[in-house]
């Protein structure tokens, strides 16, 4: 990545800008995204603009934090996303055999799933950052549109994608998604913490600076503030839903009453509610006071409650 002593932002277009360590700006080939930033912070035009305002935070920005093995780049947070996808499936396809379920319908399911969800984890991702996209500069080169289609997701627009794909299996193809789901929670939760993994390793979604004992120190991150204590929210979140997915697989195995699925929403949507006060990151969503995970996560703890509540009532009445 080389080395650069600070960050700053680029004027009003609020894009991150690299600053060598000599009197000498120019142009780096981060991502691909900016040529020259003068001394005066403005990104000017060149054969390659910023695609957008906010495209330069998080997950664009973990696109170039890795390593590289015998010559090819390996990013942390896509080398994340690739392991967490692969134990997830090995989860459930464990689960699912011991408790004798179709595994080919769970191939079908997982493959919908990951396809559903990376699309409902993008749109959602514009939704909440659509007055900092640039469109125009998005299609104006494979390059740029290729940069903005493989960065910038938002994780419950996945939770979202991935309901409405369970929805369309059953439809078209005739699969019981309710019997694999408590298989499938487990896995999800594993590969929900390589992700939130894939994050403290890229510096994006970072937390507030903090004065504790607990933290992270960037030192040289292009997404977090660099050299400044801050609090581990991606760390907190990916341990503890790992811890979750581990209790629900155990759930499982012993055939516990425990709705594993609720158990899931009501403990992460709790979590995630609490964590995003947490958050140093602004560019997120917010609606007055609340970011817009935390109405969403407000929205599935009230519509998993309004719905145990319906199936209680209906069983007492039977």
């Amino acid at each position: 990545m080389g080395r650069f002593n600070l960050r700053h932002y680029c004027g009003s277009t609020r894009s991150y800008c690299a600053e060598e360590s000599g009197a000498k700006r120019r142009s780096h080939r981060w991502l691909g995204l900016w040529n020259y930033c003068l001394g005066s912070g403005n990104c000017r035009n060149s054969r390659l603009r910023c695609v957008c305002r906010s495209s330069i935070r998080c997950l664009k920005l973990a696109l170039k934090v890795g390593f590289h093995v015998l010559g090819t780049f390996i990013p942390y947070y896509g080398l994340c996303i690739a392991i967490g996808i692969v134990c997830a499936f090995l989860a459930s396809y464990f689960l699912c055999k011991k408790n004798m379920l179709d595994t080919n319908d769970l191939i079908i399911i997982c493959a919908y799933l990951v396809a559903f969800g990376f699309l409902g984890a993008k749109i959602l991702y514009i939704i909440v950052s659509l007055d900092t996209i640039d469109f125009k500069t998005v299609f104006q080169s494979p390059k740029t549109f290729s940069i903005f289609i493989n960065s910038g997701f938002v994780f419950y627009g996945g939770v979202i994608g991935g309901c409405l794909a369970l929805i369309f299996i059953k439809k078209v193809h005739h699969i019981q998604v309710t019997d694999y789901i408590p298989c499938i929670v487990p896995g999800l939760c594993i590969a929900h913490s390589f992700g939130r993994l894939g994050c403290s390793l890229a510096g994006c979604c970072y937390g507030k600076i903090t004065s504790g004992i607990f933290y992270f120190l960037y030192t040289h991150s292009i997404a977090a503030p660099n050299n400044v204590k801050l609090f581990p929210v991606q760390g907190i979140e990916s341990a503890s839903v790992f811890l979750l997915g581990i209790i629900c697989g155990i759930l499982v195995l012993r055939k516990s009453k425990i709705k594993v699925e609720y158990l899931y929403i009501f403990v992460y949507a709790t979590l995630r509610f609490i964590l995003e006060f947490f958050r140093g990151d602004k560019e997120r969503g917010f609606i007055f006071i609340f970011s817009t995970s935390q109405i969403i996560s407000l929205l599935l703890i009230f519509a998993a409650s309004l719905f145990l509540l319906q199936k209680r009532s209906l069983i007492e009445s039977k």
